[in-house]
């Protein structure tokens, strides 16, 4: 009995301390092939965090984008996009919502943060216009706006644009 006690107290112990080391645990950009360049975001914050909803476009692995809006409640926030900037993604329930990554301004190339941006689809994609943003078809927005179009692929180090503040709520 006192073993058995024994061994559950030490599992507890190495789930309770080896937790940090897998919360901080590197992301392998290359898992990242979506990209998600954002229009619009409207953004509020308190003690728990940031609270955001918007318009982005959602580019697939081929590079097709899909107009969608998004929310979040994350630890930090995420910028619009400028030019062809876009944040890394990748499915973490398909057609329901992705894991987005970013940088910190200031902070080290590799430290990098996550968030979950639920999102629904729309019919049409987003472009800027005239100081505000746009709707079109996907192929029309291919054919007009190719300076809007982000990288295609896995991610790679400089596919992560700096966003989130250098501070703590």
């Amino acid at each position: 009995m006192k073993r058995k006690c024994l061994v559950a107290a030490l599992v507890a112990l190495s789930v309770f301390f080896g937790a940090p080391s897998v919360a901080s645990a590197k992301r392998n950009l290359a898992d990242y092939s979506l990209r998600i360049h954002i229009y619009g975001t409207n953004w509020h914050t308190d003690r728990w965090g940031y609270h955001a909803f918007g318009r982005a476009n959602l580019f697939d692995d081929k590079g097709v984008p899909h107009g969608v809006e998004y929310t979040y409640d994350c630890s930090e926030h995420m910028m619009a996009s400028d030019g062809n900037e876009a944040y890394p993604a990748k499915w973490k329930k398909p057609g329901q919502s992705v894991e987005v990554v970013f940088g910190e301004i200031g902070a080290s190339p590799d430290s990098l943060h996550a968030c979950e941006m639920k999102i629904s689809e729309k019919s049409f994609v987003y472009y800027r216009h005239a100081g505000g943003v746009g709707t079109e078809t996907a192929q029309e927005f291919m054919e007009h706006h190719k300076g809007q179009i982000p990288s295609v692929g896995a991610s790679k180090p400089e596919d992560v644009p700096g966003s989130a503040n250098s501070h703590n709520l």
